[in-house]
């Protein structure tokens, strides 16, 4: 149950970050594009500020680029097999 709730949240994010991509281009109607690039910056805070809480206040050494990308979906498991 775990790992799929794992896969399923790498899976949300990864359409977030496309819907990110596609809304830096204009793909959408302007109202989604601004809701899409909203969203893509929370992430980008919100997964940055991830990576600085885990790697000092936890002491645990995680990938940088993997928890940009996926967020929790990426260190959990990392910390939860330790």
């Amino acid at each position: 149950m775990f790992n799929l709730f794992i896969n399923l949240t790498k899976l949300t994010v990864i359409m977030i970050w496309i819907a990110f991509i596609l809304g830096l281009v204009s793909f959408f109607p302007d109202s989604y594009n601004f809701i899409f690039v909203i969203l893509g910056i929370l992430l980008i805070v919100i997964h940055l500020v991830e990576y600085i809480v885990v790697t000092k206040m936890l002491n645990k050494n995680i990938n940088f680029f993997q928890t940009m990308l996926y967020g929790y979906g990426h260190w959990l498991p990392l910390i939860k097999s330790k």
